[in-house]
Order: structure tokens, then sequence, then C-alpha cells
């Protein structure tokens, strides 16, 4: 967040790109994934049966999903806000929304 508040502060109306916004557009969602998958793996471990393994999945697995979402209405919103900016334009075209690398693109 700290990357995103220092880049507002000094361009409060234009978009942030550069940091881990030029690998993924919303770099603090693929970190929360993040996060709880690596507390799932943590975990994994512990688990003696499939059972515990799939029950163990299902908080990870839900904030997945949540995190898609959100990523959903906050393009929507970005769209609306810098959609006249070529600048814009041209990094959702080659930035990946949530996952660096090989994340979709649009």
């Amino acid at each position: 967040d700290w990357q995103k508040m220092a880049a507002k502060s000094l361009h409060p109306e234009q978009f942030v790109s550069e940091g881990l916004y030029s690998y993924c557009r919303h770099p603090n969602y693929f970190g929360e994934i993040l996060y709880h998958f690596g507390m799932l793996l943590n975990g994994l471990p512990a688990c003696e049966t499939w059972i515990e393994v799939i029950l163990s999945s299902i908080a990870p697995g839900m904030l997945t999903w949540v995190m898609f979402g959100a990523t959903k209405s906050l393009e929507k919103k970005q769209l609306s806000r810098y959609g006249a900016n070529q600048m814009y334009l041209a990094y959702r075209a080659i930035t990946p929304v949530l996952l660096p690398f090989f994340g979709s693109k649009s």
C-alpha cells in the first residue's frame, strides 16, 4: 500500500503503474491470495485425512473467489475513471489483472 500512497501523494489524479503495479494491476489482492495459500500449504502436514485437506482448502478458495470478484469490480471503476487516458489503456493492454507474468490482461 505504501507504493500506491506515495505515488498518489505526488500525482493524485494519475493511475499507479510503477513498482509492484508494473507486474499486475492489483498486487495487494495477489498478495492476499499468496498469503492465504501459503498458510494452507504450511498447515497441510498437520492434516491426517483428505477430508481435513478439503476442509482446510475452503477458506483460501473462498478468499480467492472474493478477490477475483473484487478485482472485476475495481477494474470497472478504474476503466470509468481512467478510460480516456491512452497511457492507462496501454498499461491495461500489457499488465496482467491479478496474476503476474501469466494472468489475463483484460
